[in-house]
């Protein structure tokens, strides 16, 4: 329970800052989303995953069925994030490595949410 809060508290923040920039349709999201050549349609649905996401890990501290599948999903978006990147061609590695951690930290929550269940 207290390595789940603890990853919830990892989390939740940066995903509730990234899904905000993308609904919100900040200059600096949208530079980014330009950069990997995504729709605008696409990126709000990003967006939109991301705070869902976040309602499931806050959730998952007390139904452990939420909170991995909300793991789950922000493993699947990270992947989805590094397939793009490589496909837009970006070559600046510190995104990569950010998407990495923050997939190894989903992949920990699943394991603990799939304890708790």
């Amino acid at each position: 329970m207290v390595a789940q809060v603890i990853i919830a508290a990892l989390l939740v923040p940066l995903l509730l800052g990234t899904g905000a920039g993308k609904l919100r349709q900040l200059p600096s999201s949208l530079a980014i989303r330009d950069s990997l050549r995504l729709s605008n349609r696409t990126w709000k649905t990003i967006g939109t995953l991301e705070i869902g996401a976040v309602v499931g890990l806050v959730a998952g501290v007390w139904l452990p069925l939420a909170g991995l599948a909300a793991s789950a999903g922000v493993g699947a978006l990270m992947v989805g994030a590094i397939v793009v990147r490589a496909r837009a061609g970006q070559r600046n590695a510190a995104p990569y490595v950010a998407d990495v951690v923050v997939l190894l930290i989903a992949l920990a929550s699943v394991g603990l949410h799939a304890l708790a269940v």
